[in-house]
């Protein structure tokens, strides 16, 4: 009895640093980066209704209307193979914390109230980034997942100037 104790105090003050490094998961609603655009429509229209394609150069875009009590709206594209290159989805009105998604003090965070996660490339499974956006604290409007940007060498931002006393 006391090792079982022992044990579920352990779990109890290791879960905040469990907590503390997670990240948002390499899917979406079910999708990834690079599912094919039959796996992407099947998961889809059990979760809605297809309502505009726009056909591009090398591709197309979707529009999706939802029946889910988290998102609303959901929008991708598809790559000229017609697998999966990004989606974002709109959040419904203060159900989507920003801490739902993942762990905001391993996120970076590029404006007022957005968070950007970068999640390196790990066994079988290629590098992800997970932005949310919104324009309350708590609350994001919407989350987007597409392969991590990068810059072009020498297209770093100038780093900020110290904040000096004199």
């Amino acid at each position: 009895m006391r090792r079982l104790l022992a044990l579920a105090i352990a779990v109890t003050l290791a879960s905040p640093l469990v907590a503390a490094s997670r990240v948002p998961p390499p899917d979406l609603l079910g999708l990834t980066l690079g599912m094919p655009d039959h796996e992407v429509r099947a998961r889809l229209e059990r979760l809605g209704k297809l309502t505009e394609m726009q056909p591009e150069a090398g591709g197309r875009k979707q529009i999706w209307q939802l029946r889910h009590k988290r998102y609303g709206t959901l929008n991708l594209r598809l790559n000229p193979a017609f697998e999966l290159q990004w989606c974002t989805v709109y959040a419904r009105r203060g159900r989507l914390r920003y801490t739902d998604l993942g762990d905001t003090t391993v996120a970076r965070k590029v404006g007022r109230f957005i968070w950007v996660w970068n999640v390196p490339a790990a066994a079988g499974r290629a590098a992800y980034q997970v932005m949310a956006r919104g324009t309350d604290p708590v609350f994001a409007s919407s989350v987007a997942l597409s392969a991590p940007l990068t810059r072009p060498p020498g297209a770093e931002p100038p780093a900020a100037p110290a904040d000096s006393i004199r």
